[in-house]
């Protein structure tokens, strides 16, 4: 059979609402499919992204068996419009010759393709994404908050370089910008109004928190423990403990005023770039520098010690495991054979 006329590719980016918005496609599957659209099952991961479609890439192992679940899904259904969406796609372009290969194999899924990219203010951004990565149970972010600012590589900010690489790709004939910081509270509705489809579509589907940032007295001692080299097991409990039993409030800031400023003046040109030439339909960014009053820290020898003593209470096998294992990565650190 034939490839399908068109081909949406939501690529994010990261911490943009993009756990929502699959949530809601997912969920509403046979409805996308009476209008024409498909949102496939075959390569959906757990959490309803397509990320499976591009596990097998970002591992270095052959990917050819998930694009060949997904054409015979795209070959077996009367739609002719499909849509993907991972946040993986975004860097993609950065692995040279896998990537060329990747993308002629997207290239066969359709005729056309039009590319989503929904970008966020920097300095929200990069907080998100270091609240995230302290949850993560792959990443276990450990590094300061400056540091963490402080390197371009760690999460690439810059807007313009997105927009021009992937509006050029070939085969792509459109490429579609948004804020999230403009829509998020209309953030599902405005995806569907991309693909111009009815907003009824996902009613009920729209407001639901998918994939909530770690925050509060969560992030505190999520972050401290995640300095010391916790086995795998050790680390699944800890984080089921403290997201169970900790207050995810109130919000913290992660960076200064100073350092946020500092970033966003970083990307000031790239982002007036970005947003003339391919965000004619969103306004450009705000200005403004809210903050919460509650600033990110390290918590005090008393509040490390109370938590052992409530975690005690819980599972007492858990407490003095992790007990002996701080102690003796502490012992490590001071005898200069640690982080």
């Amino acid at each position: 059979m034939a490839p399908a006329k068109k081909l949406y590719l939501h690529i994010g980016l990261h911490k943009t609402g993009t756990s929502a918005i699959q949530h809601a496609l997912f969920h509403a599957r046979e409805a996308l499919a009476a209008k024409g659209v498909l949102y496939p099952k075959s390569v959906a991961w757990l959490d309803h992204s397509h990320h499976s479609l591009l596990l097998p890439f970002w591992r270095k192992e052959a990917f050819d068996e998930p694009f060949e679940q997904l054409s015979a899904e795209i070959n077996a259904s009367p739609c002719s419009t499909v849509l993907i969406s991972s946040e993986l796609f975004p860097n993609i372009y950065t692995q040279g010759d896998r990537f060329t290969r990747l993308w002629q194999m997207v290239s066969t899924l359709a005729e056309e393709i039009e590319v989503i990219l929904y970008v966020r203010r920097q300095d929200r951004l990069a907080a998100s994404v270091f609240k995230q990565w302290c949850k993560s149970d792959d990443v276990k972010l450990a590094v300061s908050p400056a540091d963490f600012i402080s390197d371009d590589l760690r999460i690439n900010m810059n807007i313009e370089k997105y927009c021009v690489v992937w509006s050029e790709l070939p085969g792509v004939t459109a490429l579609h910008m948004r804020s999230y910081d403009h829509e998020r509270k209309n953030l599902v509705s405005g995806f569907l109004d991309i693909l111009g489809l009815p907003r009824d579509i996902v009613s009920g589907l729209e407001n639901v928190r998918a994939n909530p940032t770690m925050d509060g007295e969560q992030l505190i001692f999520r972050h401290y423990f995640n300095g010391f080299d916790l086995d795998q097991d050790t680390s699944n409990a800890l984080l089921s403990y403290i997201l169970g039993h900790l207050s995810p409030k109130p919000r913290l800031e992660v960076f200064s005023r100073d350092m946020r400023k500092a970033l966003m003046e970083r990307h000031a040109k790239t982002n007036t770039i970005a947003f003339e030439k391919h965000g004619a339909k969103c306004p450009p960014f705000d200005d403004e520098f809210e903050e919460s009053g509650h600033v990110f820290r390290k918590p005090s020898t008393p509040e490390v010690l109370d938590f052992f003593m409530k975690l005690s209470h819980v599972d007492i096998r858990l407490a003095a495991y992790l007990f002996d294992q701080v102690m003796a990565a502490g012992t490590a650190m001071r005898n200069g054979e640690g982080k």
